[in-house]
């Protein structure tokens, strides 16, 4: 790989380099980290950056104290792209990204329009939307609502496991969650979620349960506050020919069931009009529009957000990653 960049590491009135050469760069407290952080609210393997398609991604592993791109704490899990200059706060720590002009000049141009998503989302069909991308993924979601707000985690493995510990795939840092909660297993045409023998366990529609196997619109609650809500995968559909929508001349875009809207996604858990972006300033927003189900951007329900490049929006089953050059 050729040395594309480097991260400026400040912690107070202290500034260190690390180059980046490999194509993934671990961070975290642990010393086996390629970049060691040794702060308490730094969890032991915190974040990981990635290399792809010519550009760098952060993602969050799951850490405790999060991970915060230019000021806007990240998802877990959710891989975010990164440019020159952009910044990382990780506990105490301020990491800030420094890419060569060569690197930058050696970006590929996008074939067609699908290799706008790095290969690790390359699950999807595209509907491409000036500079945006609008995928449809066939992976189901659970979807975890707190006293702190709701978050969506795409599932996509065999084992998930669930629990207040950071080791967990799926993180409620909550405590009337156990540490090591309950785990989701892959078994055929979706998920089963087994209870790990959790103090509080798992109750659906008032019944403690030591399993279930998960339809679509299951709910099942930790005590009183804290619900799990299974989504299950779109139906796989044959992927219509990327289209492109241009924003340029328009104040607004609307998405919804109805065939008035512009984006039209015709799905039960979709509002005849769910949502619209609109161009503000040089900036897009999203604003959710009453809908029943609601409008997340990268697994926080909205009602009405700035977009940065790189992030997710979920309305119903459908996902627009909004992109710009």
């Amino acid at each position: 790989m050729t040395i594309a960049g480097s991260l400026e590491i400040h912690r107070g009135h202290e500034v260190r380099r690390y180059t980046l050469t490999q194509p993934t760069t671990t961070i975290g407290r642990a010393t086996d980290n390629q970049v060691v952080l040794s702060d308490s609210l730094v969890s032991r393997h915190h974040a990981r950056l990635t290399w792809a398609e010519g550009v760098y991604y952060i993602t969050d592993l799951g850490s405790t104290n999060g991970t915060w791109l230019n000021g806007v704490e990240l998802e877990a899990k959710m891989p975010r792209a990164l440019k020159e200059g952009d910044t990382i706060r990780i506990g105490e720590f301020t990491l800030v990204l420094r890419l060569r002009p060569s690197a930058q000049e050696a970006r590929p141009a996008p074939r067609k329009a699908e290799r706008l998503v790095p290969e690790f989302l390359e699950t999807t069909r595209v509907l491409d939307i000036e500079s945006q991308v609008l995928v449809s993924p066939t992976t189901p979601l659970l979807i975890i609502t707190t006293p702190r707000g709701t978050k969506e985690f795409h599932l996509d493995r065999d084992v998930l496991s669930i629990g207040r510990s950071p080791e967990n795939d799926l993180v409620i840092d909550e405590p009337i969650v156990s540490r090591r909660h309950a785990q989701l297993k892959r078994v055929a045409g979706g998920y089963e979620i087994v209870d790990m023998g959790s103090k509080h366990g798992l109750v659906v529609g008032g019944t403690r349960v030591p399993k279930k196997r998960l339809v679509d619109g299951d709910v099942l609650w930790i005590a009183q506050s804290v619900s799990l809500t299974y989504k299950a995968a779109a139906e796989a559909i044959a992927a219509p020919a990327p289209q492109k929508l241009d924003l340029r001349g328009r104040a607004k875009l609307t998405i919804g069931r109805h065939p008035h809207n512009d984006i039209t996604l015709d799905h039960p858990a979709i509002s005849r009009t769910h949502a619209y972006l609109a161009r503000r300033d040089g900036s897009y927003v999203i604003e959710d529009v009453g809908s029943t189900n609601g409008t997340f951007v990268n697994g926080q329900r909205i009602r009405r957000q700035v977009l940065q490049n790189g992030d997710r929006i979920r309305v119903g089953h459908t996902d627009l990653v909004f992109r710009r050059p």
